[in-house]
């Protein structure tokens, strides 16, 4: 329950802005999330490869402890993303959200539905089943687990969308995966 809270708060962080159009965050989010993690978490593969990263600020540090000692984590394209790989209780974990030190930036411009219908796809390619969630007072929650698997031991992608008032566009993200779910 811990971990759910802690993912939950990070989506009030909000995504970066200007610095990068809609396309080509929309584009990192993908393969951050359905090539890095994913890779990670199914396959033991190294996540991140190729992407420019960067040392961790000292709050990042302190976020890194709390999920524990054997999670690796680091900051990605300019700070604009953080991300924690390892494993937790036994559980192989890949989360990402926006960095702690872009807060000055403003809604990123993704379009929500051209995000979800993207990440459907995505998590598509890879065998896992659309558990679609409610909106619920700016937050769009969409999960995904892997299909003919016992849902205990299954692969599960969850993703915490903070969405513009206007609910057209994302200001706000938190990925999550584990192997095996860390919610059953």
């Amino acid at each position: 329950m811990l971990i759910r809270a802690m993912l939950f708060a990070l989506t009030l962080l909000p995504l970066p802005a200007a610095a990068q159009d809609f396309e080509e965050n929309e584009a990192l989010l993908m393969r951050l999330t359905f090539d890095d993690c994913a890779g990670f978490v199914k396959d033991g593969i190294d996540p991140f490869d190729g992407l420019e990263t960067e040392e961790l600020s000292a709050e990042e540090k302190s976020v890194v402890e709390h999920i524990g000692k054997d999670v690796s984590a680091t900051v990605i394209q300019n700070r604009t993303y953080f991300a924690s790989w390892g494993t937790f209780a036994g559980i192989k974990i890949c989360i990402i959200f926006r960095g702690f030190e872009r807060q000055d930036q403003q809604t990123s411009g993704i379009p929500l539905q051209r995000l979800l219908d993207q990440a459907d796809l995505r998590a598509e390619d890879l065998g896992l089943l659309i558990s679609p969630q409610d909106t619920d007072s700016g937050f769009v929650e969409r999960d995904w687990i892997e299909a003919g698997v016992d849902r205990r031991k299954a692969l599960m992608v969850s993703m915490t969308l903070n969405v513009h008032q206007d609910v057209a566009t994302i200001e706000g993200v938190t990925i999550s995966m584990s192997l095996p779910p860390l919610l059953n």
